[in-house]
C-alpha cells in the first residue's frame, strides 16, 4: 500500500478518534454523533482505500502512475465483541482490509465504537481507539515486529552439541542451566524488555517447544509431586482459555496451584458479595446508572465513588454518571478518597479518607444515619426492644431481608513467616511479616436469627432478629462522628463543590459557616458536617455505590465491601432498581473468566468451594461423563474408558493464593510456573523479591524455578522467563469475555495471527495432550476439545500432531468447533442449575448476539412463558429481585409453597415437598439452596416465607419505594435466603451479647511459623488456611499489648483534641491506636510494637522515617502494564513515562517544583520520577496533603518497587494490601536522575545477589 494511502487513512482514523473524543466520555450520549462517528470513518476510509490508481513500471525505471482503474482490497467494517481492555466491557466494531483468497482480515485500520452495543451506544475512550495499533496492526511496524511469532527458550537451556533444549527428562542436566548453574535472567530489569529478550533468547520450533515444555514438567512431577507445579492466569484470557489450564491443571495434574492476577484486583468483592449475599457478583447492571425502569423511569440519581478514579479507569461509565448529574441539577455525587481525583470534576463531596480506613468511614456513615437522622435507641439489647423513626432506616427491608453477624470477641495478629526451606533458601527475604484478624473467621460472630438454631416458635426468632439489630446498632455506637473525622482525615479538610455549598446554603441544608467561602471550584467544609451530608444523600437517594482498587487492595478489603453493602441495607436500597453496590472490574475477563468459571486457588466453576466436598463431586462427575464422552468418540474400548476416568478427580484442598503462591517459588516449593497473558515481574507488590524468587536456582536443583511465559510481548516477567510461548491475541482468536455487569461477549476470530503463534487454549490444549500422551492426566481430558483425532489427522498429513494443531488453528471452522466443544459440551454443563445459570445460550446462538447477553439465562427460557417474558424485557438487569431476576418463581409461586408447608411441621415432609418442585417453575438453584436449608428448620422457614407473601402483599411499600407491584427479594444463594450484615470491626473488640457492652481488645497475638515443605509436596497441605496452620509448624505463640501507650486513651484525647495537636502532645497513645487497628498494614509516620507477657518489644514495622503514602494507579492513556498501550506512538507521546503527583502545600513546603526529579522511598525501596504539583481545590485535584501518586503502568519506572506484600487473611480471598504504603519524597540527586526514559529508577533496598 502507497506511504500516501497510509497516510489518509491514518487521517481518517485520527478524525473518527477526535470526533469521539470531543465531549468525551464526559458528556456520554454525544447526541446525533455516535452515528456520524462511525458513518465518518467508515466514509473516509472507504474513498481513501478505493482510489484507484494503477502503478507502472519498467526495468530500471522510477514507478509511476496512471489514471488505470484496476482492483484495490475491499474494506469491511466487521463485528469483534467486546473491548481489549478495562472491565466495562465495550462493543467495538474494526475496519479491516479483508483477504478474498482466505476471507479472513489481513490487517486492521480502525476500530470502532459498535453503536448498538448497550454499553457504550459507541463511545470509546482513547485506549480502545488504538487496540488495532497496540498489537501490531494499523501501520504499526515496530509493534509488529516486537511480537512473538515462534517459541523462545533462554539460551542457559541450550545444549551444547545438540543446538536445542532438552527433550526428555534425562537430557535435563546437561542444559549450562542445571550443569553451571547458568542463568541469564534480567533480574534487576537495567535492561529494556525487548533487549532482554533479543539477547538471551532463541527461536525454536512447537514440536521442540512442546517436548521441552513436557520433559521439564515430567521431571518435576515425577521428583517432586503435583504440587510442585503452578499456574498463573489471568482476568485478560477469554474464558474457553482459563477454563481449559483449570480443568487440566485441578481435574489432571491434581493440584490447586492455580490462581491469577485477579486476585491482586478484585477478590475482596468476590468475598464481600460471597459472605453477604452469597454469590459473587454485583447484584446491579449498567442500566441502573441512566435506563429509565421500564415501568416506573427511575434510575439512579446519587453516586458513592469511594476508592475509584472511575473518570480514569472506567470512562466510559463515568460519561453515563456525568451525563446523569448534568441532565438532573438535583443528582448528587460523593467522592471518597485520598485523592481528588479526575472522577471529582463533578463530584459535590470530597471526603479525603486515609490510611485505608474505609471500614472505619462506613461504619461512622451508618452511625450518623441509625443515630443522628433516625433517632434510633437502643433500650434493651437482650429483649431486643429498639427505637427508630424509620424514616431513614428502612426497618421493613431490613426485618424481611437481612440477619445481623455480630462479633463476640476479635483481635489483631500478626505472623513471622520463615519461607526458607532445605530446597531453598533467601535468607531475610524469604521471612515476611503478616498481618491478620480473627475479626475475618465467622467462627467468632453470631448470626442473629441463625439457621443453626432450632426455634420453636416464630416469636423467638421475632426476639432473636431484634436482638441481632440492636447489638449491631451497640456495635455502630462507637463510631461517633466527632471523633472519627479526626482519625479518617487527619487535619486534611473535606471539600464541597462551591456551586453545590451555595444551593444548600440558601436551601437552609447548609449553615455558612461550615464552609471556608473561597474563590476556587471547591471550598472547605467541616468534617462532621461533610460526613452528615454524605451520609443524608445516601440514605435519601436512589444509590449506586462504586469501587475498585482503593476499597479492594486493602488488609481490610472484604470487610470494607461488607460494609458498602450493609450501609445501603441499612437504607433499604438493595435490590430495588437504580440502587446498589458496584464492584467495577480492571480487567476485561477477570469476573466471566476467573470469578465465574472457577479460574482461582480455591474455587472450581461457578460457584463451587474446592473445601466443600459436594462441590468437587459435583465437578467430577461432569469431568468424568464428559471424558468418557470424548474417549467414546476416538473409539475407546470400555475397558480403557474406565481406566482414564479413574484419573479424574480435584484434590480436596484449596491451593496457595497469588501472592503465597509465588512465595513458594522463592522456597523452592513451586519448581515449574506457567505464567499466561499477564505480567507479574511487574505488577506484584513488592515485585524485586518475587522477582529474585523466579531467578535464582533452587538449591536442591538448579533446573528450577522453571517459569513458562505465554504473551504476545516481551515484559517485565519475560525478564525472568525460560521458555516463552507466543501468543495469538485479541481479534486472532474467538473466546468469551464477561464484563462487570454480567454481560457476556463473543469476541470473534478475524485476522489471522503473526507467525506461528497460538491462541491459548489451543496451547493449553496442546499441553494437554502431551501430558496425556506421557500417561500423567487421564486421555481425552482435553484433547476432546479437538474437532477431529488428531493424531490421525496429522499421520495422514504427513506432519506431527503438534504442527498439525498449530497449522488448523488458523482455519476459522476448525478453529471455531474447538471453541463449541469448550462451551457446548463442558461449561454449560457446569453452569446449568447454578445462580449462574446460562443454559440457554448454546454457542450458535451466542455468535449470533451482537452485544452478548447478561446471565442469568436459564433453559427454563424456552419452556416457562413468565421467564421468557421477563428476560426480554430486562435482560437479568438485577440479582435477587423480581421480576428482574429470571431465576426468580414468580411471587404466586412463593405464596404457594408458603401456604403448602405452613402446616407441615417434619423436616423430611417439607424436603419431599420441595423437592417435588416443579423445576421449570421453581428454579433448582431455590431448591438447593435456601428452600432445602430451611427445610431443616421448619418454623425459622415459616417466619422467613411469611416476612417474603408480607412483601408480596404489601403494595402501598412498593409504591412508596418506586418499584413494580410484583416486586420481591430473596438472596436465593444464602442458606435462609436473606443476606448477612457483617459488624466488621476497625479496632478489635470483645462484645457482650447480653448487654451490648463492647471494649476495645488490647491483645495481640503473635505467632513464628515455619513452612514446611513436605507438609506440602508429600501430604498435600498446599492451603495456607486449613487448619491449624496448613503448611506451617507455629514455633512460638505470643500474646502481645500495645507498647507505645494506651488506645482508649487516644481515643479520649481526639474527643476534645485535633488530630495535630494529638499526635505532637501523645503521639504514644496514637500510635498504640494504630498498634491494635485492623487497618493499615503499615502506618505512616508510626512504628508498630509490642510488649509481649514476659516484658519484650517487638518491632513488626517501622514506618516513623517514612510520615507520607504513596498510592498507585491506572491512568486514562494506558492500562495496566503498558504492554500493549506502550506500543501506540500517539499514546507515547501524551503519556511516556510514569511521574509523581505530589499536593501543592507539600511541594512548597520541600521546594519541590513541576518537572523536578523526585525520589519516593519506601521501606522496601525507591523510585525516581518527574514531579506534577496539583492543588485538590482545582477542577483537576490533587492528593491530599500527605499523600502522593504514581501510575505504575512504567516498565522503566517499577512503582512496585514500593509496595508491600502483606495480604488480607480473610479466609479463601486474601487480597494483597497494597494500594498504599508508608513514603517519604525528596529532591533527586544528580546520581539519581535517568540519563534516558529506558533506564530503570524503581530499585530496591535489599541485595539481590544470591
Amino acid at each position: 500500500m502507497p506511504d500516501q494511502t497510509r497516510r489518509d487513512i491514518l487521517k481518517a482514523i485520527a478524525l473518527g478518534a477526535a470526533l469521539a473524543a470531543v465531549g468525551g466520555a464526559a458528556t456520554y450520549y454525544m447526541t446525533g454523533r455516535k452515528e456520524k462517528i462511525v458513518e465518518t470513518v467508515t466514509t473516509t476510509l472507504t474513498e481513501v482505500l478505493t482510489q484507484t490508481k494503477t502503478i507502472t513500471t519498467t526495468v530500471g525505471a522510477t514507478p509511476t502512475e496512471t489514471a488505470t482503474t484496476t482492483a484495490r482490497p475491499k474494506i469491511s467494517t466487521l463485528l469483534l465483541g467486546p473491548c481489549r481492555y478495562c472491565g466495562t466491557g465495550c462493543g467495538v466494531k474494526l475496519q479491516v482490509v479483508m483477504d478474498p483468497a482466505t476471507g479472513m482480515a489481513k490487517d486492521i485500520l480502525a476500530v470502532i465504537g459498535d453503536p448498538n452495543y448497550p454499553v457504550n451506544r459507541g463511545a470509546l475512550c482513547v485506549k480502545a481507539f488504538y487496540i488495532h495499533k497496540a498489537l501490531g496492526y494499523g501501520g504499526n511496524k515496530r509493534a509488529m515486529e516486537l511480537r512473538f511469532k515462534k517459541p523462545l527458550v533462554n539460551k542457559d537451556w541450550i545444549i551444547p552439541g545438540k543446538n536445542r533444549p532438552p527433550i526428555t527428562p534425562e537430557e535435563i542436566p546437561e542444559a549450562p542451566r542445571v550443569k553451571k548453574r547458568q542463568v541469564s535472567k534480567n533480574l534487576d530489569a537495567t535492561k529494556t524488555v525487548e533487549e532482554h529478550v533479543k539477547e538471551n533468547f532463541v527461536e525454536i520450533d512447537w514440536d521442540t517447544a512442546i517436548k521441552f515444555l513436557t520433559a521439564v514438567l515430567k521431571y518435576a512431577l515425577n521428583k517432586y509431586g503435583p504440587h510442585s507445579f503452578a499456574y498463573y492466569g489471568s482476568g485478560q484470557l477469554g474464558t474457553e482459555e482459563s477454563y481449559v489450564i483449570n480443568k487440566l491443571t485441578k481435574g489432571g495434574i491434581h493440584t490447586n496451584n492455580l490462581d491469577g492476577n485477579p486476585r491482586l484486583c478484585m477478590v475482596s468483592a468476590v468475598g464481600g458479595y460471597i459472605s453477604s449475599f452469597g454469590a459473587d457478583e454485583p447484584e446491579v447492571s449498567y442500566d441502573y446508572i441512566d435506563v429509565p425502569e421500564p415501568d416506573l423511569g427511575v434510575h439512579a440519581d446519587t453516586f458513592m465513588i469511594i476508592g475509584s478514579n472511575t473518570a480514569e479507569a472506567h470512562p466510559i461509565l463515568f460519561g453515563r454518571i456525568s451525563e446523569v448529574k448534568k441532565k438532573n441539577p438535583n443528582a448528587k455525587v460523593i467522592l471518597a478518597d485520598p485523592r481528588k481525583t479526575r472522577s471529582g470534576t463533578i463530584a459535590d463531596l470530597w471526603l479525603p479518607i486515609r490510611w485505608s480506613m474505609d471500614v472505619a468511614l462506613l461504619h461512622t456513615l451508618a452511625h450518623i444515619v441509625a443515630f443522628e437522622l433516625d433517632k434510633c435507641k437502643v433500650i434493651d439489647v437482650k429483649e431486643g426492644k429498639v427505637e427508630c423513626k424509620g424514616e431513614y432506616i428502612d426497618l421493613k427491608w431490613l426485618k424481611r431481608h437481612a440477619d445481623f453477624a455480630i462479633p463476640v470477641e476479635t483481635a489483631k495478629t500478626w505472623a513471622l513467616k520463615d519461607y526458607n526451606t532445605p530446597l531453598n533458601n533467601l535468607g531475610d527475604l524469604n521471612k515476611v511479616w503478616d498481618m491478620g484478624t480473627t475479626a475475618s473467621n465467622a467462627a467468632n460472630y453470631k448470626v442473629y436469627p441463625s439457621i443453626g438454631k432450632k426455634y420453636t416458635s416464630e416469636e423467638e426468632i421475632e426476639k432473636d432478629w431484634w436482638r441481632g439489630f440492636a447489638l449491631y446498632l451497640k456495635f455502630l455506637e462507637f463510631y461517633k462522628p466527632e471523633v472519627m473525622a479526626k482519625i479518617l482525615f487527619g487535619d486534611q479538610k473535606p471539600l464541597i463543590n462551591k456551586e453545590t455549598a451555595e444551593k444548600l446554603i440558601k436551601a437552609g441544608e447548609l449553615s455558612p459557616d461550615k464552609v471556608k467561602m473561597e474563590d476556587t471550584p471547591f471550598i472547605e467544609i467541616d468534617p462532621v458536617e461533610a460526613l452528615r451530608l454524605a451520609a443524608k444523600w445516601i440514605a435519601r437517594g436512589r444509590i449506586l455505590v462504586f469501587w475498585t482498587m482503593g476499597i479492594n487492595q486493602k488488609i481490610q478489603g472484604v470487610h470494607a465491601v461488607n460494609s458498602i453493602i450493609n450501609l445501603l441495607a441499612l437504607t433499604g436500597k438493595i435490590g430495588k432498581y437504580g440502587s446498589g453496590t458496584w464492584s467495577l472490574t480492571g480487567q476485561p475477563n477477570a469476573c466471566g473468566g476467573i470469578r465465574d468459571q472457577g479460574g482461582l486457588a480455591h474455587v472450581l466453576p461457578y460457584g463451587r468451594l474446592i473445601a466443600k466436598k459436594a462441590a468437587r463431586e459435583q465437578v467430577e462427575k461432569i469431568w468424568r461423563k464428559l471424558t468418557e464422552e470424548y474417549l467414546k468418540e476416538r473409539g475407546y474400548s470400555p475397558e480403557q474408558i474406565k481406566k482414564e476416568i479413574e484419573k479424574v478427580y480435584v484434590h480436596p484442598v484449596p491451593g496457595p493464593h497469588a501472592v503465597e503462591l509465588f512465595r513458594r517459588i522463592g522456597a523452592g516449593i513451586i519448581k515449574v510456573v506457567w505464567i499466561a497473558e499477564t505480567n507479574p515481574g511487574h505488577s506484584l507488590p513488592n515485585v524485586y523479591k518475587f522477582r529474585l524468587g523466579m531467578v535464582k536456582p533452587h538449591d536442591d536443583d538448579p533446573a528450577f524455578p522453571f517459569v513458562i511465559v505465554s504473551d504476545i510481548y516481551p515484559t517485565r516477567t519475560t525478564d525472568v522467563a525460560d521458555l516463552i510461548l507466543p501468543a495469538a491475541a485479541w481479534s486472532e482468536k474467538e473466546f468469551k469475555y464477561g464484563c462487570s455487569e454480567r454481560r457476556y461477549s463473543v469476541a470473534r476470530y478475524l485476522i489471522t495471527p503473526p507467525g506461528e503463534a497460538v491462541a491459548d487454549h489451543i496451547i493449553f490444549a496442546m499441553v494437554g495432550k502431551a501430558l496425556e500422551d506421557e500417561g500423567i492426566i487421564a486421555k481425552g481430558l482435553v484433547s476432546g476439545f479437538f474437532p477431529e483425532d488428531v493424531d490421525k489427522a496429522a499421520k495422514a498429513a504427513g506432519k506431527s500432531w503438534v504442527q498439525y494443531i498449530v497449522e488448523k488453528s488458523r482455519d476459522k471452522k476448525w478453529h471455531q468447533e474447538f471453541v463449541t466443544r469448550i462451551w457446548d459440551r463442558d461449561i454449560l454443563s457446569l453452569a446449568k442449575n447454578t445462580y449462574y445459570d446460562f443454559s440457554y445460550v448454546k454457542r450458535e446462538l451466542f455468535r449470533k448476539l451482537e452485544a452478548g447477553f447478561r446471565w442469568p439465562w436459564p433453559e427454563q427460557y424456552a419452556t416457562n412463558p413468565s421467564v421468557k417474558a421477563r428476560y426480554e424485557k430486562y435482560k437479568s438487569c438485577g440479582r435477587y429481585s423480581y421480576p428482574y431476576d429470571p431465576l426468580m418463581p414468580d411471587p404466586d409461586v412463593i405464596k404457594k409453597i408458603y401456604n403448602d408447608i405452613k402446616n407441615m411441621n417434619s423436616p423430611e415432609e417439607i424436603q419431599k415437598y420441595i423437592e417435588s418442585l416443579d423445576e421449570n417453575v421453581v428454579h433448582p438453584i431455590h431448591k438447593h439452596k435456601w428452600l432445602g436449608s430451611l427445610a431443616k428448620n421448619p418454623v425459622l422457614m415459616k417466619w422467613v416465607l411469611k416476612h417474603i407473601v408480607e412483601e408480596i402483599d404489601d403494595i402501598e411499600y412498593k409504591k412508596a419505594s418506586k418499584v413494580p407491584e410484583s416486586w420481591y427479594v430473596v438472596f436465593y444463594a444464602k442458606p435462609t435466603g436473606r443476606m448477612t450484615i457483617w459488624a466488621r470491626p476497625w479496632l478489635p473488640i470483645k462484645m457482650d451479647h447480653e448487654t451490648g457492652e463492647v471494649k476495645i481488645n488490647k491483645e495481640v497475638i503473635i505467632q513464628e511459623m515455619k513452612l514446611d515443605a513436605n507438609l506440602v509436596l508429600k501430604q498435600g497441605k498446599i492451603s495456607v488456611f486449613a487448619a491449624p496452620k496448613g503448611p506451617f509448624t507455629v514455633v512460638k505463640t505470643y500474646k502481645a499489648y500495645p507498647a507505645s501507650g494506651d488506645p482508649e486513651k487516644a481515643l479520649k484525647i481526639l474527643e476534645t483534641m485535633s488530630w495535630g495537636e494529638a499526635v505532637k502532645k501523645y503521639k504514644g497513645d496514637i500510635q498504640a491506636l494504630f498498634e491494635i487497628a485492623l487497618a493499615p498494614a503499615e502506618v505512616p509516620g508510626f512504628a508498630l510494637r509490642y510488649r509481649t507477657e514476659d516484658g519484650r518489644v517487638i518491632t513488626v514495622r517501622d514506618a516513623t522515617e517514612y510520615p507520607l503514602v504513596v498510592t498507585t494507579g491506572r491512568i486514562v492513556e494506558h492500562w495496566h502494564t503498558a504492554t500493549m498501550t506502550g506500543k501506540v506512538p500517539e499514546i507515547m507521546k501524551s503519556k511516556p513515562e510514569a511521574y509523581v503527583e505530589i499536593p501543592k502545600e507539600l511541594a512548597e513546603k520541600l521546594g519541590i517544583k513541576k518537572g523536578d526529579w523526585v525520589t519516593i522511598e519506601s521501606p522496601r525501596g525507591k523510585l525516581t520520577v518527574k514531579a506534577v504539583i496539583l492543588d485538590p481545590k482545582t477542577g483537576l485535584g490533587g492528593p491530599r496533603i500527605d499523600y502522593v501518586f504514581v501510575p505504575w503502568f512504567d516498565p522503566n519506572k517499577l512503582a512496585n518497587a514500593l509496595t508491600l506484600d502483606n495480604y488480607d487473611v480473610q479466609p479463601y480471598f486474601f487480597q494483597p494490601d497494597f494500594k498504599t504504603c508508608a513514603a517519604r519524597i525528596r529532591k533527586a540527586r544528580p546520581d539519581e536522575i535517568p540519563k534516558s526514559e529506558a533506564e530503570q529508577t524503581g530499585k530496591p533496598k535489599y541485595s539481590l545477589a544470591y
